[in-house]
C-alpha cells in the first residue's frame, strides 16, 4: 500500500481516494447505500451514514468524498441513472457483477490515500469505517427523552441543534417516527445564509400541524392539535456544517383528557347544581360517573375543599331508562353515602373531581345539598297584655327556621282569620304574618292561634296560642228587684231596681237616670242609691216613667236600655197638655176632647155643663171613648151651642178600676165672631211687578184666622194673596202703577174690616236702585252676588219699623256686623249685601234683629 501526503490533521477535512479491486455492498439500518458512477471512478456515496465523517468537497449536493479503487477485480456497479429528485431518498438497488472496466490513470489530489490491493482496503475498512457504523448503530440506543402532551393541545418534541464548534451551523434536520424508514419532517437550511430555511412535512401524518422552532432552547418540533395517534417514539437527526451528525430520540405520550363528569342520585337521575331536597336525618347516596380519558382517570369526592373519598371502580353501563350515558359505555364510578343530614348540611357542596394526568385539566361536577325542614319556632307578638274591644289591634306572628318558608295561618277558637300582610326574609328562614284583630267582649277567654306549616312537610307543623284578655266598656242591664211585679205597682209601694254591669276592668262609677235626666239621691224624697241598686220608697204617680243605669270604666261609658215603671193611680187625673178654651158660634158644631192619664185604663167617662152654677149631665150619646196610647185615654164630646145659655164650662170625669177622678177636667166654651182688622200695614220690597206687605194681626174672633190681601186698580181686583201669617205678597202687577191694597183677617165666622192703603210699583231698574228698603220682620232671605268694590259706599242706613239700623262691611268682605245707631241694642247680621246706587246689585242674605 502506498500512502501519499500522509500528513493530515483533524483540523481540516480529509478526502480519501482509494483505487480498489473490490467494493462490498453495504447497508445500514435498512437504508440502501447508493452508488454513483463519476467518470472512471467508482464513487461510494453513503448519503445518510457518512455525512458525519467525510466532509463534502464540492458544491454538488450529491458529490461526497469517495474511495477510489483500481479495478483489479470485477467491480460492483450501479446502473447509470440520474440522481433522484429528492436529496434524501435514493432508490434502493441490487448490486450486480459487471465485467472489468478499463480506467484511465488517476491523478489523485493531495492528501489522498491510494489503496492498491484488497488487504489495504480491509485494513482501512476495519480500522476506520467499521467503527463509524458501530457509532451509528449505538446512536439508536441512546437514552430517550420523554414528553407528555394532551390531546388537542400542542406537543413539543425537543431536539438539540447547538454545536460546540466555532462557526458551525445546522444544515439539515430530519425527523423520523417509530419504524418509518423515511423522514416525516425536514428542516433544510442548506440554501445559504440569506435564504430562509424550508420545512417539509408528511401530509398524511402531520399535514400542516407541524413546524420546527429554533427560537427555543433546545429547538423543538411543535405539533399543534395533538391527536391520540401522534403518540410514539420520534428520532431527530441533525446534520451540521462542521460537526458530526447527531441523533436524538423523543418518546411522545398523548393523554386523552376526561370526557364528562356527571353526578346521579340513587335512581340514576342526573343532578345538576343541587341535590335534594332532603330532610333531616336522611342518608342520601351520590354517585359520580366519569366517561372518557386515557389513561383512565382517578375519581375523588370532596366536600368544601376536603377530600372525602378516593375509591373508585370501572363499570360498564347497562341499558337504563334513567341513565344519562349510553349503554355499553365504560365509566369510572365513585359512590359516597352521606351521613344522616343535619341542618348544618344545608348548602354544603359536594364536588366530584376526575383527572388522569398533571398536564390534563381536571374535570369536576358539584352539587349543593338542598334540604327541607319544618319551622323551629313560632311566636305571637302583640298580645303581651289585655286588648281593647272594638279597637283594631295588630298582632304579629313570626316563624323561624322553615325551609321552604313557612305558611302562617291565624285561628280564633277554630275559625280562620285573614291576615293583612305576609312577609319572608331574604334568606327565606323567617316568615312574618300580621293580623288586624278586632275583638268583642264575647271574645274574652277565646284562644288565638298562629299555625306555622311547611308546605313540603305535612308533619312539620307547630303553633303558638294565646288566651285573649279583652278590655271593653261596661255592658249594662237594669232589672226590677226579684220580688217585684212591675205590673202591680201602685202609689205608696216601695220599688227597687238592680243595675247589672259586665265590664273589664270593673266599672268605677254607676249612675241612675229618670226619663233621661240624671237622678240624684234624695233620702228625704225616698230616692236612695245603694251600691248598684236604686231604691224608691213610697212611689207616687210622678215617679212613673223610664229608669236606666249607666256605668263607666277606663274603656268607656254605657247606659242600659230603660225599664218602664208604671204607677197605678188611685183615680184618673187630667192631662195637662190639652186645649181647654173653645170659641164656637151659634149652631156651629165643634168637638171638645177630654184627655186623662189613668192606670189601670179608664173604663167610663162623665160629661157635664155648668153655666149658672148648676151642673147638667150630658147624655152618653153625645160623646165617646177613644184610645190614645197604652195607658192614656180620651173622650170626644160633640157640642153645638144654640143660644147664649149654651156658652159656659164643660166638665169631664174619668173612672177606672181604682175610682173616679176627684178633680174634673174643665173646658170653656164662648161665642166665636169675626176677627178684628189688622193694623200698621207697611209695604216693602217693591218691584216692577210685585209688592210685599206686613201687618200686625188683631183678635182672631176666638177661632183660627188667616189673612187676605187684594190689589185694586180702577175698581177691579188685579191680584190677591192669602197667608196664615200677616206677611203677604201680590204679584203680576203692572210697572209704574198706583194700586189700592186691602188687607182682611178671615176666620170661620167671616172676615174683618179691610185695612186700606195705596202703593206704587217701580217703573225701571234705576228707580229700583234708589228705592228704600223697609224691614218689618226680624229675618229675610235673598241671594248674595259679590262684595262691593272700594268705590262703593261702605255704610248704608235702612229704616225699619223697630229702629234705624246701620250696616257696615268688615275688612275681608265675607261677613258684616251691624249696630243700632239709635239705642245700641244688640243687632246681628250674617252674610249681608245691599243695593247701592250707581253700583252693581247686592241683595240681603240674612238680617237678624234682636
Amino acid at each position: 500500500m502506498t500512502i501519499e501526503h500522509q500528513e493530515f490533521s483533524a483540523s481540516f477535512p480529509l478526502v480519501i481516494k482509494v483505487e480498489a479491486l473490490y467494493l462490498p455492498s453495504l447497508r445500514y439500518g435498512g437504508e440502501a447505500t447508493p452508488f454513483l458512477m463519476h467518470g472512471s471512478r467508482v464513487m461510494f456515496v453513503p448519503m445518510m451514514n457518512f455525512v458525519g465523517i467525510l466532509r463534502r468537497k464540492v458544491n454538488n449536493p450529491y458529490s461526497l468524498p469517495c474511495l477510489v479503487f483500481k479495478p483489479s477485480l470485477s467491480p460492483l456497479h450501479l446502473p447509470r441513472s440520474p440522481p433522484p429528485s429528492s436529496p434524501f431518498l435514493l432508490p434502493r438497488t441490487t448490486l450486480s457483477p459487471l465485467p472489468p472496466l478499463p480506467l484511465p490513470p488517476l491523478n489523485p489530489p493531495p492528501h489522498s490515500i491510494i489503496i492498491t490491493d484488497e488487504n489495504t482496503f480491509l485494513f482501512l475498512f476495519f480500522s476506520f469505517f467499521l467503527p463509524y457504523f458501530f457509532s451509528l448503530e449505538k446512536s439508536r440506543y441512546r437514552p430517550i427523552t420523554s414528553t407528555v402532551s394532551v390531546a388537542g393541545e400542542a406537543s413539543v418534541l425537543p431536539c438539540n441543534i447547538s454545536s460546540p464548534l466555532r462557526g458551525d451551523s445546522v444544515q439539515l434536520v430530519l425527523w423520523y417516527r417509530d419504524h418509518v424508514s423515511t423522514p416525516i419532517f425536514s428542516y433544510d437550511a442548506r440554501s445559504g445564509v440569506y435564504s430562509r430555511p424550508t420545512e417539509w412535512a408528511d401530509q398524511e401524518l402531520l399535514g400542516s400541524r407541524a413546524h420546527f422552532s429554533v427560537t427555543t432552547t433546545p429547538a423543538a418540533l411543535v405539533l399543534n392539535q395533538t391527536k391520540r395517534e401522534d403518540e410514539g417514539v420520534y428520532r431527530c437527526r441533525v446534520d451540521y456544517k462542521l460537526l458530526t451528525t447527531t441523533h436524538a430520540r423523543v418518546n411522545l405520550s398523548v393523554v386523552e383528557p376526561v370526557g364528562s363528569v356527571r353526578i346521579v342520585d340513587e335512581a340514576g337521575l342526573e343532578l345538576v347544581g343541587a341535590a335534594g331536597p332532603y330532610t333531616i336525618g336522611q342518608r342520601p347516596a351520590l354517585t359520580c360517573r366519569v366517561q372518557g380519558g386515557d389513561p383512565p382517570p382517578s375519581v375523588t369526592w370532596w366536600r368544601d375543599g376536603r377530600l372525602l373519598d378516593s375509591t373508585y371502580h370501572h363499570q360498564t353501563l347497562v341499558s337504563s331508562r334513567t341513565s344519562v350515558l349510553d349503554p355499553g359505555v365504560g365509566v369510572v364510578v365513585n359512590t359516597i353515602h352521606l351521613r344522616a343530614l343535619k341542618k348544618e348540611d344545608l348548602r354544603s357542596t359536594y364536588t366530584c373531581k376526575a383527572g388522569n394526568h398533571d398536564r390534563a385539566p381536571t374535570k369536576e361536577a358539584a352539587v349543593e345539598i338542598d334540604m327541607n325542614f319544618g319551622p323551629e319556632s313560632v311566636v305571637v307578638k302583640g298580645l303581651e297584655g289585655p286588648i281593647s274591644a272594638g279597637r283594631p289591634q295588630q298582632v304579629v306572628c313570626e316563624a323561624r327556621g322553615s325551609r321552604p318558608p313557612a305558611i302562617l295561618t291565624w285561628w280564633l277558637d277554630g275559625h280562620m282569620k285573614k291576615s293583612i300582610s305576609h312577609m319572608t326574609s331574604l334568606d327565606g328562614l323567617v316568615s312574618t304574618s300580621t293580623l288586624e284583630l278586632v275583638v268583642t267582649p264575647q271574645d274574652e277567654g277565646s284562644k288565638l292561634t298562629c299555625r306555622a306549616e311547611n308546605p313540603e312537610l305535612s308533619s312539620a307543623t307547630i303553633e303558638d296560642s294565646h288566651q285573649l284578655q279583652v278590655l271593653y266598656p261596661p255592658e249594662v242591664r237594669v232589672a226590677a228587684g226579684t220580688s217585684l211585679d212591675l205590673d202591680l205597682i201602685k202609689e205608696g209601694d216601695d220599688v227597687y231596681f238592680d243595675c247589672h254591669v259586665k265590664a273589664r276592668p270593673e266599672a268605677h262609677r254607676i249612675t241612675w237616670s229618670f226619663n233621661e235626666a240624671e237622678l240624684q239621691q234624695n233620702v228625704t224624697a225616698g230616692v236612695m242609691v245603694v251600691g248598684k241598686s236604686l231604691v224608691l220608697q213610697r212611689v207616687s204617680r210622678k215617679q212613673a216613667g223610664s229608669y236606666a243605669c249607666s256605668a263607666t270604666n277606663t274603656q268607656g261609658f254605657n247606659t242600659s236600655s230603660p225599664i218602664q215603671l208604671s204607677v197605678k193611680c188611685k183615680r184618673p187625673v187630667c192631662r195637662v197638655e190639652q186645649t181647654d178654651v173653645y170659641g164656637v158660634g151659634r149652631h156651629e158644631k165643634t168637638t171638645v176632647t177630654c184627655r186623662v192619664d189613668a192606670d189601670p185604663p179608664v173604663t167610663a167617662y162623665r160629661w157635664a155643663f155648668n153655666n149658672t152654677g148648676e151642673f147638667v149631665d150630658i147624655p152618653n150619646s153625645h160623646f165617646n171613648i177613644m184610645g190614645d196610647g197604652v195607658k192614656a185615654q180620651r173622650s170626644d164630646l160633640r157640642y153645638s151651642p144654640v143660644s147664649d145659655l149654651d156658652y159656659g164650662t164643660l166638665l169631664c170625669w174619668a173612672t177606672n178600676l181604682v175610682g173616679t177622678q176627684r178633680t174634673p177636667c174643665t173646658f170653656t166654651v164662648f161665642p166665636a165672631g169675626k176677627p178684628d182688622a189688622v193694623a200698621s200695614c207697611r209695604v216693602f220690597n217693591e218691584t216692577e211687578e210685585s209688592v210685599s206687605v206686613s201687618c200686625e194681626p188683631g183678635y182672631s174672633g176666638g177661632v183660627d184666622q188667616s189673612f187676605l190681601i187684594e190689589a185694586w186698580d180702577d175698581g177691579v181686583v188685579r191680584a190677591t194673596d192669602t197667608s196664615d201669617a200677616p206677611l203677604m205678597e201680590v204679584t203680576g202687577l203692572r210697572p209704574g202703577t198706583r194700586y189700592t191694597l186691602k188687607v182682611f183677617a178671615v176666620n170661620s165666622m167671616g172676615r174683618s174690616q179691610p185695612y186700606t192703603f195705596t202703593t206704587f210699583t217701580l217703573t225701571d231698574v234705576a228707580e229700583r236702585r234708589t228705592a228704600s228698603w223697609r224691614l218689618f220682620e226680624a229675618k229675610i232671605s235673598a241671594s248674595f252676588t259679590r262684595r262691593p268694590s272700594s268705590a262703593d259706599p261702605d255704610m248704608v242706613a235702612y229704616e225699619t219699623k223697630l229702629r234705624r239700623v246701620r250696616i257696615s262691611w268688615i275688612p275681608n268682605g265675607d261677613w258684616l256686623t251691624g249696630s243700632n245707631c239709635r239705642s245700641g241694642s244688640p243687632f246681628n247680621v250674617s252674610q249681608v249685601s245691599m243695593t247701592l246706587s250707581g253700583s252693581p246689585n247686592y241683595s240681603i242674605t240674612k238680617i237678624s234683629l234682636s
